[in-house]
């Protein structure tokens, strides 16, 4: 593992296992209760180790932004699983 497990962290892996398929970064943030900059961190940090992915929203949005869709990886599910009743 090389990031660490933080409150945050934690609370990320839960709402990626829970899963859907639009879990942009304002989603995250309102599941966590926590804020935007928080959770682009941890995402940043999940991505860099693997453990979870991320794509751009397809198609041209000309009245607001593109958002981007994370996902946990699944070979990681059960250590997520696992990382989670470890710490909480």
């Amino acid at each position: 593992m090389t990031f660490k497990p933080t409150r945050a962290t934690l609370d990320v892996l839960q709402v990626l296992l829970l899963g859907g398929d639009e879990l942009d970064l304002t989603r995250i943030a309102k599941r966590t209760r926590r804020t935007t900059p928080t959770i682009t961190i941890v995402l940043m940090r999940l991505e860099r180790a693997g453990w979870a992915t991320s794509q751009w929203q397809g198609g041209t949005h000309t009245t607001r932004p593109r958002r981007r869709y994370y996902q946990l990886h699944p070979d990681y599910t059960d250590a997520a699983r696992a990382l989670i009743d470890t710490h909480r």
